[in-house]
């Protein structure tokens, strides 16, 4: 379970450094990394076909992370989309 908590927070923090957009806070962070740790693994495992991988060894940080990307892409893009229909003017 920490290792879990542990990979979650790199992929977020990593994912969160090479972020283009507005940075998103901590917590944000936090929860696009674990659920970007899922989703990558979700990704590499059913979709592509990698069995061979395992949630908690070094190898998984890279779709970890790429998962927790999208999930702050995703997150971004609907907050800019929220702004722009409450805001006046």
């Amino acid at each position: 379970m920490i290792e879990a908590l542990a990979w979650g927070v790199a992929a977020g923090f990593l994912a969160r450094a090479v972020f283009a957009g507005a940075k998103p806070g901590v917590l944000m962070t936090l929860v696009a990394g674990f659920g970007g740790s899922l989703l990558g693994f979700l990704v590499a495992h059913e979709l592509l076909g990698i069995h061979e991988m395992h949630l908690f060894k070094p190898e998984a940080l890279l779709p970890a992370s790429i998962g927790a990307l999208f999930l702050l892409l995703v997150a971004d893009r609907v907050r800019r989309a929220t702004r722009r229909k409450t805001t006046f003017g």
